[in-house]
């Protein structure tokens, strides 16, 4: 959640690209910023390379607070 958040800030495209069945803008971003990484990184480190931020539960919190109390692409 805290990358698929991070990475729809990071390119706008990508929530309309997946409102039209079109995966390709996120898979172009996740290939470019995490999988090229993958292996170099423990999970944590990757999550805080990429984001910014420490892996945490906030981003999954706000998940979960747009898909069951409001609307889940916000």
């Amino acid at each position: 959640a805290q990358l698929f958040g991070y990475a729809t800030q990071a390119e706008p495209g990508i929530l309309e690209g997946i409102a039209r069945g079109d995966f390709s803008p996120y898979i172009e971003w996740a290939s470019a910023n995490v999988h090229a990484f993958a292996s170099y990184y423990s999970t944590a480190e990757l999550v805080e390379k990429t984001t910014g931020k420490p892996l945490g539960t906030e981003a999954f919190k706000l998940h979960l607070e747009r898909r069951y109390d409001g609307d889940p692409f916000a």
